[in-house]
């Protein structure tokens, strides 16, 4: 697996600016530590003075695809959300065509996002008083 650290002067943690280096191995930060901490035989890429933070998550975005996605598709707002520093997006059932009420329309919602998501997305399930059977099939398939 490729081990590798993030090193910065300006890494921020719970206790505010310090710095730092992110350590990351097989594609997930492992620890942080102190610079003196590194050790050697790991490849460091220094930042410098720049940022290194925790990713933003948006629990409240409106994805309107499939159906409209001249308004907002997966591209268009996964894209804005990784250049603005939000790394998880959670979107709403009810703007697309179909809305989320189901599994059906959730696989719909899910292959319609396939290949095109710069940032992770989670998914509400919707109800409309189609009846609670529904929302135990979405709860199964992980939406929240």
């Amino acid at each position: 697996m490729e081990r590798f650290a993030l090193k910065s002067s300006r890494l921020v943690l719970e206790g505010g600016e310090q710095a730092a280096a992110v350590v990351v191995e097989g594609g997930k930060i492992v620890d942080v530590v102190g610079w003196g901490e590194l050790g050697s035989g790991i490849a460091v890429q220094d930042w410098g003075d720049r940022v290194i933070s925790p990713g933003v998550i948006d629990g409240h975005v409106h994805i309107n695809e499939p159906g409209r996605e001249e308004w907002e598709g997966f591209w268009t707002a996964t894209r804005a959300a990784a250049a603005g520093g939000v790394t998880v997006l959670m979107d709403m059932p009810l703007n697309s065509i179909p809305p989320v009420l189901d599994g059906r329309s959730l696989e719909l919602k899910l292959g319609s996002a396939e290949g095109k998501l710069w940032v992770d997305c989670g998914f509400y399930g919707g109800y409309v008083g189609q009846g609670l059977g529904h929302i135990w099939d979405l709860a199964g398939a992980g939406v929240w």
